[in-house]
């Protein structure tokens, strides 16, 4: 569960208490580094798939890297060798700044935009404004974002909006 009282939704939360639950996230997904791939995926309602009434993690540690994924990653190498040594990620993130067409918020360690081609209405992305390799390395969390879009989604869809969240 995502704090000490379960509650409907991590918009119910206070910015330190989601910022424990990540914290909690990433120690998890440290003790499975030997694993080729983890993912955290957070389900509230059940219209986004939740099987629980209250907002809880699930971890997922794979011993392999699922197709798309793996396609994923092998775009981002690519980007790297063309541009020699770029991070894709990060020069998506420097042209939607400069372009400011679909940015929903920026603070100091984070951007949330709402994605060119997005896979379903509402989806938004968290990027980190200094890209590290992984979400479980030492760095800023998203968390005060985290809880930003989720205050900003209850305000345009009502309180408690179904969520599916994927940490990757």
């Amino acid at each position: 569960i995502s704090a000490p009282d379960p509650v409907i939704s991590l918009g119910q939360l206070s910015v330190a208490q989601v910022v424990r639950a990540m914290d909690v996230w990433r120690e998890r997904m440290r003790f499975h580094a030997d694993a080729a791939y983890v993912h955290v995926i957070v389900n509230e309602r059940r219209e986004a798939g939740a099987s629980l009434p209250h907002s809880h993690a699930q971890l997922y540690a794979l011993d392999f890297v699922p197709a798309a994924l793996a396609r994923e990653r092998e775009r981002f190498g690519a980007y790297a060798a063309r541009t020699m040594g770029g991070n894709l990620l990060a020069d998506v993130v420097q042209e939607e700044v400069r372009r400011r067409e679909r940015i929903v918020a920026i603070d100091d360690d984070t951007v949330l935009i709402s994605p060119y081609g997005a896979a379903v209405p509402f989806q938004l992305l968290i990027a980190p404004r200094t890209p590290r390799m992984r979400f479980e390395d030492e760095g800023p969390t998203g968390a005060a974002m985290l809880h930003d879009a989720h205050g900003r989604l209850a305000r345009a869809l009502g309180p408690n909006p179904p969520l599916n969240l994927w940490v990757r």
